[in-house]
């Protein structure tokens, strides 16, 4: 048997995740999707399991494509998912648990982007994202060929019809894009499909610009509660949004807004005896850096009620299945454990214990009637699998590192409490070398993550190759959860409000002098700093206002606030920051921006960026890099087409190892 060796960036293509656990009606059956990337595909391949009670899982779903969402009937016979098996993006399939083929309930231009069944298992209602020009043909639709020639005639005169047009983007919205396409006038409407007659019967029942969500049933199946924009014609992005609750019986349907003056809210869930309704939330005086909020309401009420969870930053949530209150994954210190939280005056329903551990996190869950936890948890040891835990304890679904694990050297991560430079105490963590000779002295590489609202953990599964590859190639590696950041209560994630750089360099910088102070093998003229989005503007200011780095790579940074306010779709981030807009005070905005150091910047920097990223768009990366290069510094800038600001988390594989291996290589070369 040969040697392990560590971990490095091709093991892209080793790591699979566990997505979207969900319980069967009966408990008897839990069905999971499997993502796998695809070296020859150069993408992930999405796979539905289940696995029935005392049995194996076996694969449910062709595997062939991506299939998303599995989502039992509430009478069990149907399970519901979305696919592109058509090639025609995602779209609604239904397949019997019993057996038989997949069969399409709903195909649209724009694909489904969510859906839920109704409470008596005959309809589904679901959201899309359509065109102006698909909302025309849905309401004018072609006349069906009546032969193949007819057929072909109307695709040739379509082909001809798209090769002549004048195609100008013309833009009166705000905002104009996002994630990695323009809106064009997209808005979220909702439809229905009844599931006995198939696809025929699906039916738009909204036509209006307020931009639904993913909605959930009254218990009655009369209506759906979904979120939207609380003013249809509002340039607000994030904040602003309400309930709407929309009639089934016609359509277009009856629409109510349930607003408040309080509160912008999301992901409307009906609790499963159909009496009340919960929301995550966040105030409208105080987006972003107020904290979470879960917020529950009788379905007839008037008022919302603020649910006490300790002050923790909430991951996913859901009703417990007895409705006596919510279940919700608690992000607290490095760690993600489900905890419940009983609706006013109610103790909540008691659950099996899923097992906890420093820097693990339960990523997805679902909880069945008897009280039963399967969820999928990232810690240390690897970055995603599944669990199921029963009152009688806790047993593991899968192993997605088995055969891989033996083969590799996984280092620890040492947890670090540190005092910064107003005594208050950081989390960071460390990784040493993978192996690590004696006598020798090594570079230390700082990551800084994104957000600035983020929490990172040993079981952060976007990061955990990234780390342990960096480690493999012969560095310390150290990250932390600075001011800013989620996981440590409202006020720590206030405290870099206006002062992004200001509140965190010392942070970060104390994190390195604690990591020194241990008297490891790490030379100090040999340290790095890397970071994405947030962390890409961390990283050019540290850079710009510190000479204790070597080297630097800054990924999908924001450089520029006043252009990043004009150009992303995340303008409203930078008004309540710095609580200002850009035409009151833009000297302001641009002394705190890392490119206004641009002249002190003398580590050697590599820029990457996605050409498609509408949420960092390329322009902050193409003005550093020009700036640096006119001052004739050392500076290279990577260009990724095809990719936004996802590239690292959910990008073409083939780009994620080039990603990795290039920031790696920089480091290679310049803290050698």
């Amino acid at each position: 048997m040969s040697m392990p060796q560590p971990w490095c960036s091709d093991d892209v293509f080793q790591i699979e995740y566990i997505e979207q656990p969900t319980w069967s009606p009966d408990g008897q059956s839990l069905a999971y999707v499997r993502a796998t990337p695809d070296r020859v595909r150069n993408s992930f391949k999405r796979v539905i399991w289940v696995q029935r009670t005392g049995a194996a899982p076996r694969r449910f779903s062709a595997g062939t494509h991506s299939d998303r969402l599995p989502t039992w009937s509430p009478d069990g016979r149907w399970l519901a998912f979305v696919s592109s098996r058509g090639g025609d993006g995602m779209q609604l399939y239904v397949i019997p648990t019993d057996g038989g083929e997949a069969t399409i309930v709903a195909s649209l231009p724009a694909g489904v982007r969510g859906f839920v069944w109704s409470p008596d298992s005959r309809r589904i209602a679901l959201v899309s994202y359509p065109l102006p020009a698909d909302l025309l043909a849905e309401t004018n639709p072609a006349p069906a060929p009546t032969s193949t020639f007819e057929a072909d005639q109307q695709k040739a005169a379509k082909a001809h019809a798209a090769h002549q047009r004048v195609d100008p983007r013309v833009i009166d919205e705000l905002p104009f894009r996002t994630g990695t396409d323009y809106i064009e006038g997209r808005r979220g409407q909702l439809y229905v499909v009844d599931v006995t007659q198939g696809a025929s019967s699906l039916t738009r029942i909204t036509d209006d610009q307020c931009d639904y969500g993913v909605p959930t049933w009254a218990v009655d199946g009369s209506a759906l509660y979904a979120e939207a924009k609380r003013d249809p014609q509002s340039t607000s992005y994030f904040i602003g949004r309400c309930i709407a609750k929309v009639s089934v019986a016609d359509a277009p349907a009856h629409v109510t807004r349930i607003e408040d003056d309080v509160w912008s809210v999301n992901s409307p869930q009906i609790s499963p005896d159909g009496t009340w309704l919960a929301v995550t939330a966040q105030r409208n005086a105080a987006p972003f850096y107020g904290g979470s909020a879960i917020l529950v309401r009788p379905v007839d009420g008037t008022a919302w009620h603020q649910l006490d969870v300790n002050d923790v930053t909430i991951g996913t949530w859901d009703w417990l299945p007895d409705s006596s209150g919510i279940a919700y994954v608690a992000e607290w210190h490095g760690q993600g454990t489900l905890r419940t939280v009983g609706l006013p005056g109610r103790s909540a329903m008691v659950l099996a214990q899923p097992t906890t551990g420093a820097g693990v996190v339960i990523d997805e869950f679902t909880v069945h009637a008897d009280g039963r936890v399967a969820y999928t948890q990232g810690g240390p040891e690897g970055p995603s699998d599944l669990f199921v835990a029963t009152h009688g304890g806790v047993s593991r679904v899968t192993n997605l590192l088995e055969s891989v694990r033996p083969h590799r050297i996984t280092v620890p991560f040492e947890e670090i409490w540190y005092p910064s430079a107003d005594s208050q105490m950081v989390q960071g963590w460390l990784l040493p070398p993978a192996q690590v000779e004696p006598g020798k002295h090594y570079g230390l590489v700082l990551h800084i993550h994104g957000g600035p609202h983020a929490m990172w953990s040993p079981g952060t599964r976007s990061m955990w190759l990234e780390w342990q590859a960096t480690a493999g190639a012969g560095f310390y590696v150290f990250f932390c959860n600075p001011r800013g950041s989620e996981g440590y209560g409202a006020a720590w994630q206030a405290g870099s409000k206006a002062r992004w750089g200001h509140a965190d360099q010392p942070d970060f910088e104390a994190g390195i002098d604690a990591v020194l102070a241990k008297g490891l093998p790490i030379d100090p003229a040999r340290i790095g700093v890397t970071g994405g989005s947030y962390g890409g503007f961390m990283t050019a200011w540290l850079i710009g206002h510190s000479n204790r780095f070597a080297a630097a790579v800054g990924v999908r940074g924001v450089y520029n606030l006043i252009t990043e306010h004009s150009m992303s779709d995340a303008y409203e981030l930078v008004e309540y920051s710095f609580e200002m807009n850009p035409w009151h005070d833009a000297e302001r905005l641009w002394q705190a921006s890392p490119i206004a150091a641009v002249a002190d910047m003398h580590a050697p920097l590599l820029i990457i960026h996605s050409e498609l990223d509408f949420r960092v768009p390329i322009g902050e990366a193409e003005q550093l890099y020009t700036m640096l290069r006119r001052l004739g510094r050392t500076v290279e800038f990577v260009r990724y087409p095809r990719e936004g600001h996802e590239l690292t988390r959910s990008g073409e594989p083939a780009h994620q190892v080039d990603h990795m291996q290039r920031t790696i290589d920089w480091f290679a070369r310049y803290l050698a």
